[in-house]
């Protein structure tokens, strides 16, 4: 499914990122980000985002 997402963004010009590599720390939910991974998402789009 990323796949396509990253094709259409590539395809209409528009900049995206995969974070689905990035190991992001879930919660007991598996659905939400910890505190932690909070942070982490933060820092590795910063990184990504060149800012």
């Amino acid at each position: 499914m990323i796949k396509c997402f990253m094709e259409l963004a590539k395809e209409f010009g528009i900049k995206a990122i995969d974070a689905s590599k990035w190991n992001i720390e879930m919660g007991y939910d598996g659905v939400h980000f910890t505190i932690e991974g909070h942070k982490q998402f933060a820092k590795m789009l910063l990184r990504e985002s060149n800012l």
